[in-house]
Formats: C-alpha cells, sequence, structure tokens
C-alpha cells in the first residue's frame, strides 16, 4: 500500500488532513510502517507515531526510484463532462505518462478545468498503480503554444482526409511522442494546417469521444515503445 504527501520532511512531520483520514479508515495502528511518496520519484518509509486529525509520522529512509515509464506525452481538449475527463486522467497515470496538457482549441467546449480536482485523480491513479513520479499537469494551454513547445515526435489526431500513420505499423522509432487529441469537434482547419510539419495519427474508421481516442491512442504508444 503507498501513501501520499508532497511535503515529506526528515525527522518527524505531521500529514495532511485527507490522507490523515485514509490512514483512520483503514485502521492502521501506532507503530506500522507506511510506505510513502512525494510524487517526485522518492519511496519513503515511516513508522506512524499517532493517529488523529494530523497523524504524526517519523521519516525511516528515502529511496529514489527511476522513472521507467516511456517518454509519452498527451495533449487533449477537455471535455464538457467532467467525469470523463477525470477518468481519462486515472488511465493515463495508471498505464504511465509522462505529461498531460489541457488545451483550448478552436472548436473547445469546455476550456476551464479545476487542477485541485484533477491533481486528486492523477494521486490516487498514482498510489493505486504504485508508481513514485506524478505526471505533470498543465492547465489552458492555448493549442498554437503547445504545438510549438511539444517535445518529441508531435502526432495530431483528426478526422480529416489526408495521409496518416498508424502506430502499429509505424516503423521510425523515437525517444519521445507528443500525441494531441481535439475537442468532439474535432481540431478546426487552421489547427491541422499548423500541424501539417508532422504525421497526421490515424485511431481507425469509427469516430470515437474525446477520451476513448486518448486511451486508444496511449495503448498503440504503449505498444509502440514495447516493441
Amino acid at each position: 500500500m503507498l501513501f501520499f504527501s508532497s511535503e515529506i520532511q526528515d525527522g518527524s512531520w505531521k500529514l495532511n488532513e485527507e490522507e490523515s483520514r485514509h490512514i483512520k479508515v483503514l485502521r492502521l495502528h501506532e507503530g506500522e510502517k507506511l510506505t510513502f511518496t512525494n510524487g517526485k520519484g522518492e519511496r519513503i518509509e515511516t513508522t506512524l507515531d499517532k493517529v488523529d486529525k494530523h497523524c504524526t509520522l517519523t521519516t525511516l529512509s528515502r529511496e529514489t526510484i527511476e522513472n521507467t515509464n516511456p517518454h509519452l506525452h498527451l495533449f487533449v481538449a477537455p471535455t464538457k463532462n467532467a467525469d470523463r475527463i477525470e477518468w481519462l486522467v486515472e488511465k493515463a497515470v495508471e498505464m504511465g505518462i509522462r505529461s498531460i496538457t489541457f488545451l483550448i482549441c478552436e472548436h473547445s467546449e469546455r476550456v476551464r478545468m479545476k487542477p485541485e480536482r484533477i491533481e486528486r485523480v492523477a494521486i490516487s491513479a498514482l498510489k493505486q498503480s504504485l508508481q513514485y513520479s506524478l505526471p505533470e499537469l498543465h492547465f489552458d494551454v492555448k493549442f498554437q503554444d503547445a504545438w510549438k513547445n511539444a517535445v518529441g515526435m508531435k502526432l495530431l489526431a483528426h478526422c480529416e482526409d489526408g495521409p496518416k500513420i498508424q502506430l502499429s505499423t509505424w516503423k521510425e522509432k523515437h525517444a519521445s511522442l507528443s500525441i494531441f487529441i481535439g475537442p468532439e469537434g474535432d481540431f478546426s482547419k487552421n489547427e491541422i494546417a499548423l500541424a501539417n510539419d508532422a504525421p497526421a495519427l490515424s485511431l481507425g474508421t469509427n469516430r470515437l469521444r474525446t477520451e476513448t481516442a486518448a486511451l486508444k491512442a496511449l495503448v498503440a504508444a504503449h505498444e509502440y515503445f514495447e516493441r
């Protein structure tokens, strides 16, 4: 079992109320050894000294764990239904992703997110999947800026006709991929034209919801890196 705190200190320290509540729900007892991460690649072993509203713990050891997830970056336009984008964040983090950027596009339905809520979902998924490096989260980034600053090989998934590549058969090898998924109204013609300096990505013949398209692209990307 893995716990999370962004403010783990050496020696004795107090835990935040939310994570302390988890400890009480699990009926953990004083003297038990608990493993924490700060989301920055560290695994921290602690002992539970006191169970209350803000549990007291003592740090025993710290170890840096290498992030072996592929250099995969997702750029996605948030959906109008917040539950669907939270579901996507959960799955993307569990699978292992380096960063998620939420785009503002010409056809965006929803352009404002609740960063605190998304971060909580990401932390929960990190703990569930026993990982130690929390992906970077970027909010309300204009498509043009995101495309300009994206790292590695950029791939844009859109519904317009034209040549596209499939990751399942793509033979070019790249150390880093940045995958762009648009809103349900698709990327605009201007945005597609701006991205003509990189391959378009095929996700098959079916028209997919934003979160489905993103998850399908992430699965294909992981298979690409594993080949």
